[in-house]
């Protein structure tokens, strides 16, 4: 399931299950970090994945033992493909609404 709408995003569970999140503030349109490192549960990278999409992961999950999330990872190879996994929840995003 991908978003399309510009100011919502999809959260990726290890599970492989998807829920939709938009900004608390709707009216600023964006993520705040706070909200990012709340969704993935720690501090955050960004991966580009072209076309206006992100995926925003947890930069240190391999670290704390997060489970591997093979959805993001699928994604998350395309385009760097030396990258072994991302683990734990990821959310897919648009530039929109990542600043």
């Amino acid at each position: 399931m991908e978003n399309t709408t510009p100011n919502k995003a999809t959260i990726i569970h290890p599970d492989n299950t998807e829920s939709t999140v938009e900004p608390r503030n709707k009216m600023r349109g964006y993520f705040s970090l706070n909200e990012l490192e709340k969704i993935v549960g720690g501090m955050v990278d960004i991966i580009d994945l072209g076309n206006n999409k992100l995926l925003v992961v947890n930069d240190g999950g391999s670290a704390l033992d997060l489970p591997i999330n093979s959805r993001a990872t699928e994604l998350a190879v395309r385009v760097q493909p030396t990258r072994s996994h991302i683990t734990g929840t990821a959310l897919l995003a648009t530039r929109v609404t990542v600043k």
